[in-house]
């Protein structure tokens, strides 16, 4: 059997009841693969798609630990990812197909934001989401969604390192950038946020992703630098919050979002805040240490 030209990978983590309105939009010819990465063994009453695989991590495994699991059983020559909490366009694989992959090393889509979402999900998605919210024209970018997102899966495996600790996106895109590779976004690629994730976990999981970034943003960096980022750290929720409030509000519905969606806003970036502190401060005695055994 040949090898599969594109492998889907889905991220699977309390978004169960997703799982038929995905499966739906994701009737792929059989050169495609499709691997559904659960957290956890997936509930008695779910069907798993004929020909798709399942790859079973531990529950307590955060999306970005998922994605990697997948990445790494791909087989494709490029890897898609998706999490459940989207649910994709019925075209949603046909844009996949065309992605431009020779020009770009990953390529990004919109993501709308189905209007039955809770206010904490509303809150989830204007902090994840709202930069790339439909409409908007097709665009070389510094950075994409994972969560609606193809790449050359040989971009992937060749950072190793960074793969090794899962798939959190902006520590990939910045190497691709620094190393001159572009990507791409492109508004025919869509899926709808229709989350179903818990707010506990969503905190644990930006307290995390801000760990992750504050390490990987200060590793390498001059003394003086890396003590300014410990310094200023409490000072991006503001300045994320400032970038939600003025995009929100050029466009009516999302105002009206951020009015109900504050209160869970203010928790998810003080968790966010708290971990960009904590990889900061990992990356300065990381750093003093190695300086102490050389």
């Amino acid at each position: 059997m040949s090898a599969p030209t594109l492998s889907i990978v889905i991220a699977v983590k309390e978004s169960h009841a997703n799982l038929a309105a995905i499966a739906e939009r994701l009737d792929a010819p059989p050169e495609i693969e499709i691997i559904y990465v659960f957290a956890g063994m997936p509930k008695s009453d779910w069907r798993m798609p004929d020909r798709a695989r399942l790859v079973v991590a531990e529950a307590s495994m955060l999306i970005p630990h998922l994605w990697r699991d997948g990445i790494m059983q791909a087989g494709g020559t490029a890897v898609a990812l998706l999490s459940a909490h989207c649910v994709p366009a019925p075209d949603w694989v046909d844009q996949l197909l065309s992605a431009d992959l020779h020009s770009y090393v990953g390529v990004g889509g919109a993501i709308g934001l189905d209007p039955r979402c809770s206010a904490l999900h509303r809150a989830i998605y204007l902090l994840r989401y709202l930069r790339f919210a439909p409409p908007f024209q097709a665009r070389s970018v510094d950075d994409i969604a994972a969560d609606n997102s193809i790449y050359r899966r040989s971009a992937l495996l060749g950072h190793a390192d960074l793969l090794a600790q899962g798939f959190w996106e902006p520590s990939f895109h910045r190497r691709f950038t620094r190393s001159g590779l572009r990507m791409s976004l492109d508004p025919r690629l869509r899926v709808d946020y229709r989350g179903r994730e818990s707010g506990v976990a969503f905190a644990r999981q930006r307290c995390e992703h801000g760990c992750e970034y504050g390490a990987s943003r200060a590793a390498g960096r001059p003394l003086l630098r890396r003590l300014a980022f410990v310094a200023l750290s409490p000072l991006a929720p503001l300045a994320i919050l400032g970038r939600i409030i003025l995009r929100a509000s050029c466009r009516i519905e999302y105002a009206a979002s951020l009015v109900v969606a504050l209160p869970w806003l203010a928790w998810f970036l003080g968790a966010w805040s708290l971990g960009e502190a904590r990889g900061y401060l990992k990356a300065l005695m990381s750093s003093d240490a190695e300086s102490a055994v050389h």
